[in-house]
């Protein structure tokens, strides 16, 4: 099994099926679906989240999942960050900090050069916190459409082998 601590989180792969993820991936869902239209959301179902190139992570805290977030490993150049979720009484507490990393360390351990997201265009929360990791906004990519509620984002990763690349 695969982990890794951040301070007293633990973020570890998960299975879109078990059960803490899949409460978390509910909420997250529900979430989206509350503030975003149908034809601007381009989230994972669980079919998505099962593919062989998706890796999808569990924070936790005292053995309580907190947040979810999946990394897409598209090709060498580039993965992509899917389906962050933070539970509300974890936000600002760390957890979607640890999320982060790891999904940064599996793509450069995948051999992803840079790592880039799509989110809300008026999600200012999530992109002021994606810009506090060293993401910046950048065009649309491909297999996104010319949605205007979306907004991009991406942060180039060190070579492998390489230091400082926070």
């Amino acid at each position: 099994m695969w982990w890794v601590e951040f301070d007293t989180i633990t973020v570890r792969h998960a299975s879109p099926d078990e059960r803490g993820a899949r409460r978390l991936l509910d909420q997250a869902w529900a979430r989206l679906a509350a503030t975003t239209p149908p034809h601007a959301r381009f989230d994972y179902d669980l079919d998505g989240l099962c593919a062989p190139h998706v890796t999808l992570f569990v924070a936790t805290r005292n053995a309580v999942d907190l947040g979810c977030a999946a990394y897409a490993h598209v090709d060498d150049a580039w993965g992509e960050l899917k389906s962050m979720f933070v539970v509300e009484a974890a936000r600002g507490t760390g957890v979607a900090d640890a999320l982060v990393r790891a999904v940064e360390a599996e793509a450069r351990a995948a051999g992803a050069r840079a790592l880039r997201l799509e989110t809300g265009v008026d999600n200012v929360v999530a992109r002021a916190f994606y810009a506090r990791h060293g993401f910046r906004d950048r065009k649309r990519f491909e297999p996104y459409p010319d949605e205007p509620l979306s907004h991009f984002m991406e942060k180039p990763l060190a070579e492998p082998g390489a230091s400082g690349s926070d």
